[in-house]
């Protein structure tokens, strides 16, 4: 197996991606277009059919990407993010399971007949007591090296974990008072995403004093960069964690350094930690930068569209325009993640908004071949409800609608003298 190398890396180019060149793993497919109701995620060329429902199955005409073997460097961008469905089956006396696949399980409501029957030994000793989500927390206390991502394709909205559920003894008193959850780190703060996932962020500062103590790099006089805001799906209250955390932070502070380039001023730094059962990538932390001053995405060192899984851009003199068009729209799908109100100006980016959503209300009720994707009844709705929208959801729904809207620009060339203003042209 051969392996391909990262380039512009702190840790020089000895660092493997996992990567075969091996043909035999991966079938490219002539691109198709597809519509709302198919399950085919198509990427340059390439189909990956989508895990989300198991009984939609692509024609046996058409190879798929095996999944599981998919080169776990390469990413996909998705027209639409994969949902999963999550079933609900009761069982016994009033237990609850949560079971993401919808698989049957017989019991009595109690947690060894609910979870653990069928389980390995192995399996049942790591989660006797415990539940899955305890027991999947990322990181190792240190990494190899940080390795570039889309805000597209980060794991939030990967499988999540199977939550046992059974009856418990209410304490007395109120539990807000009485039951208040482990206190964050210094510096930490977590937020509760509007679709009801937590995440978390840290102001831009130094570790603690020790923590990367021994770790990769550390203390060997490498030059860094000033320090980065945080922002994470992985609970930083593990203290395994929190260092794995830190030490991605450490990595990516000195190849910003290495490649010698000008931080913009409001700079965040995203980072994604793997669980145990991915070694090939648990030894590296996903990252890339958010500039809230521009509105963009960049990373530490340089890095290829194709090695992102980002799409191709129209080259020549154009390309730094069309380039910004697709970095913009990531920007956006990083702020819908992580919403957080200080990171934009909510008054200019909802009145820019507006203006585009005022054009193709008008462009599509006039024209019969406008590229706008939404019809004028949607165009009518998103206007409506960015005029009701409480205070407290409009950065969410600003940055969901912008990603959109960002694509939209990106797909049909913007701003270039041969942009596509019909759509009967290909």
């Amino acid at each position: 197996m051969s392996k391909i190398f990262r380039r512009g890396s702190s840790l020089g180019p000895g660092l493997p991606f996992f990567f075969t060149n091996n043909t035999n793993n991966t079938t490219n497919i002539n691109s198709t277009t597809t519509n709302n109701n198919n399950n085919n995620n198509i990427t340059d060329g390439a189909i990956v059919q989508s895990p989300a429902s198991p009984e939609r199955q692509l024609s046996t005409d058409q190879q798929t990407v095996d999944v599981e073997k998919r080169n776990p460097r390469r990413t996909f961008s998705f027209p639409r993010v994969l949902r999963i469905d999550t079933s609900f089956t009761r069982h016994g006396p009033g237990a609850l399971v949560v079971s993401p696949d919808g698989s049957p399980q017989e019991g009595d409501g109690t947690f060894s007949q609910m979870i653990l029957e069928g389980m390995s030994e192995k399996d049942k000793a790591k989660l006797l007591g415990k539940t899955m989500v305890e027991e999947e927390k990322p990181g190792s206390g240190h990494v190899w090296d940080v390795w570039p991502i889309l805000p597209r394709n980060v794991r939030r909205w990967d499988k999540p974990a199977q939550i046992p559920i059974s009856h418990v003894t209410i304490p007395a008193g109120s539990m807000v008072v009485n039951r208040k959850l482990d206190p964050l780190p210094e510096g930490w703060t977590m937020h509760i995403h509007p679709e009801g996932k937590p995440f978390y962020h840290r102001i831009a500062m130094e570790p603690e004093s020790g923590l990367l103590q021994g770790t990769l790099l550390y203390d060997k006089g490498k030059a860094l960069s000033r320090p980065l805001e945080i922002v994470t799906d992985s609970d930083p209250r593990d203290p395994v964690t929190r260092k794995t955390l830190e030490h991605a932070h450490f990595i990516a502070r000195i190849t910003v350094a290495e490649n010698e380039f000008e931080l913009p001023e409001r700079s965040e730094l995203f980072i994604e930690l793997y669980p145990e059962d991915e070694p090939d990538l648990r030894p590296y932390a996903g990252y890339y930068l958010a500039d809230h001053d521009n509105q963009t995405i960049f990373w530490a060192a340089p890095v290829k569209t194709d090695d992102l899984g980002a799409l191709r851009v129209n080259p020549g003199t154009f390309a730094d325009q069309h380039l910004k068009l697709q970095l913009s729209h990531q920007y956006w799908s990083h702020v819908e993640c992580y919403p957080l109100d200080k990171n934009i100006d909510i008054k200019e980016a909802h009145e820019n908004l507006l203006e585009q959503l005022s054009f193709m209300y008008i462009d599509v009720a006039t024209s019969v071949t406008s590229t706008s994707t939404w019809s004028e009844s949607e165009c009518q709705s998103f206007i409506s409800i960015l005029s009701h929208c409480p205070q407290r959801r409009k950065t969410w729904t600003i940055a969901r609608l912008t990603a959109l809207m960002a694509q939209w620009q990106f797909q049909n060339l913007y701003g270039h003298p041969s942009a596509r203003l019909d759509r009967t042209y290909s």
